[in-house]
């Protein structure tokens, strides 16, 4: 059996896989980004020649990330790439491989039950669920005003964190839940941990074990386990915050966050080449279930230059690395326009 989880940063998916990870039937390890690079699943015998290549010639998801290639070495994975690269060279198929890279760690756990965490995964649900038949998907999702403040915490611009919530939102959003495909929300998981779950262990057929919850201090686990701007490890104990982080912004910071979040629109070769993405941040309010903030604004001219100049240096860094095809379907852009 096989999952899936993917979505917004910063909504609970490392958190989870550790939990997953705890089970004594299921093994769900650090991120590969196998399963996020649209490519493999369509054109496997070409692109699996470039899986471990960096820069422009390497594989790369259609993702806001400047990430190629993919991971698939350390404590909790393989030794080195040697291994995985005999694997490609005898697989010719994308699930042959998958099947294959995943038997051995199962293996070598003593486990039966794979599961994959890359945010990323949400580009390639419809690939997934089509290539791997058994195969179910766990969606993560969030208040965007949270994503975005817990990103900024982490040291993205405000234009970046912006792009990456409303993109990768507006994915997870297009989907409803079905015997294949779980919504989680991050404020379920840390409000009523054991109840939900319970109800992601019915989900996956897998009976639920108590010590999924139980905080592991002592276990060797893969690089880091608190990046910044986290408040907390995902091998702690799962607690609720003491206050949101929009909330400890002053009135002024909120506004200006709520002004930038109305500058941004999904480009015309987005809405073409996505499923479902909301064009907007209140067109994506409508499909989440929360509740939209008041659409204010305050300093917009100095809110739109610096958008602007954010947006001049990520697609110079873009260019810089060579990523033309990014580039060239740019997926964000900027507007005047207010929403009220």
């Amino acid at each position: 059996m096989a999952l899936m989880i993917g979505g917004a940063p910063s909504t609970g998916s490392s958190l989870l896989r550790q939990i997953l990870n705890r089970h004594s039937n299921i093994y769900c390890g650090p991120e590969t980004r196998l399963l996020s690079i649209r490519e493999l699943y369509l054109n496997w015998g070409n692109s699996k020649n470039r899986l471990f290549r960096k820069g422009p010639l390497g594989v790369r998801p259609n993702a806001w990330h400047n990430i190629t290639g993919i991971l698939c070495t350390g404590v909790e994975l393989y030794p080195n790439q040697k291994q995985v690269k005999e694997l490609v060279k005898n697989t010719h198929s994308f699930e042959s491989f998958i099947s294959s890279f995943f038997k051995e760690l199962l293996e070598k756990n003593n486990k039966h039950y794979w599961a994959e965490k890359t945010p990323n995964n949400v580009y390639c649900i419809d690939e997934f669920l089509s290539s791997f038949p058994l195969g179910k998907v766990i969606v993560t999702i969030r208040d965007p005003l949270e994503i975005i403040c817990s990103l900024l915490d982490k040291g993205n611009s405000l234009f970046a964190a912006l792009s990456h919530t409303l993109i990768h939102l507006s994915l997870a959003a297009g989907y409803e839940k079905s015997d294949r495909l779980f919504i989680l929300p991050y404020e379920h998981l840390i409000e009523n941990p054991e109840n939900t779950i319970r109800k992601i262990c019915l989900f996956i057929d897998q009976p639920y074990e108590p010590g999924m919850l139980l905080p592991q201090k002592h276990r060797k686990v893969q690089g880091k386990t608190k990046l910044q701007g986290w408040r907390h490890s995902e091998t702690e104990k799962v607690t609720v915050p003491k206050s949101k982080r929009f909330d400890q912004l002053n009135q002024n910071l909120q506004k200006e966050l709520i002004t930038a979040m109305q500058m941004l629109v999904f480009s015309p070769s987005l809405m073409k080449t996505e499923r479902k993405p909301s064009a907007h941040f209140s067109a994506l309010y409508d499909e989440l279930p929360y509740v939209a903030p008041n659409w204010t604004s305050q300093n917009p001219i100095k809110i739109l230059q610096q958008l602007q100049l954010e947006k001049r240096k990520d697609q110079a860094y873009r260019l810089k690395k060579l990523q033309l095809k990014f580039l060239n379907h740019y997926p964000i852009q900027l507007t005047k326009h207010m929403f009220s």
